[in-house]
């Protein structure tokens, strides 16, 4: 993030950024494929041209067939998109799509200002840039955390999101009370892994929200929301910095 800073500008590293996680949405949407598509897909594999008048006949039926195919399964795609049934029939969703909103918009926040924070405070940038390192040091463990918990069926919902939490809150107030190198450092350690925690694990919950008919609509909406923290953290904390001058574009 920081090279993409450097060499892109804050708001070219956060349209980059926006536009990888908007790749997610349309990843959602391929997520399974339907009843239609399996079709199509049987029809490529049969469809063999023959050299016969009647073949070829055949065989132009079949693409027509496979284009009105193809048409029908980009409008459904587009119906899935817009779908809110998800939200509709699982009202707990809607706490969901909110949790996972603001993991993404408080991760993309803390992300920005933690090298600055590290200059503001008299620290190098080669000394300032590890706190980024722990972060991600620590967010690799985290994840790791989170798929032993779920491989041995362990997880609980107030494990998966309240306790990462708290432990996120707690270790991000002591950047307000302390300008120690070492303690930030292990400020930055213990955030990161709190942040990829409590986010590898509302991802992988996300299933026990939504019955499975509106599992790939859910995953929509899902990564959506995402992706607007995401792009909600970008904006306010790029205005933030060009009004009071803590990162330059």
């Amino acid at each position: 993030m920081e090279f993409m800073r450097h060499t892109y500008g804050l708001h070219g590293a956060y349209f980059l950024l926006g536009a990888i996680s908007w790749n997610a949405v349309a990843a959602g949407i391929l997520l399974r494929p339907s009843a239609l598509e399996k079709t199509n897909e049987v029809m490529d594999a049969s469809f063999a041209p023959t050299e016969d008048i009647q073949g070829k006949d055949k065989s132009i039926k079949n693409a027509m067939l496979m284009l009105k195919g193809r048409i029908v399964s980009m409008v459904t795609l587009l119906f899935n998109f817009l779908n809110l049934s998800p939200v509709i029939h699982h009202p707990i969703f809607i706490v969901y799509l909110t949790v996972h909103a603001l993991i993404s918009y408080n991760f993309t926040v803390w992300a920005i200002f933690l090298v600055p924070f590290g200059t503001s405070l008299g620290i190098s940038s080669e000394h300032a840039v590890l706190f980024s390192s722990a972060g991600g040091i620590g967010g690799l463990f985290g994840k790791i955390l989170v798929s032993l918990i779920f491989y041995f069926d362990k997880m609980h919902p107030l494990a998966a999101s309240v306790v990462p939490s708290v432990t996120w809150c707690l270790a991000v107030s002591c950047y307000v009370i302390s300008d120690d190198y070492m303690v930030l450092l292990g400020t930055s350690l213990v955030s990161g892994f709190s942040l990829a925690y409590i986010d590898a694990a509302t991802v992988a919950m996300f299933p026990r929200y939504v019955c499975a008919a509106h599992l790939r609509q859910g995953t929509v909406l899902n990564y959506l929301g995402s992706g607007l923290g995401v792009q909600l953290g970008g904006i306010i904390s790029g205005n933030v910095s060009i009004h009071n001058g803590v990162l330059q574009t």
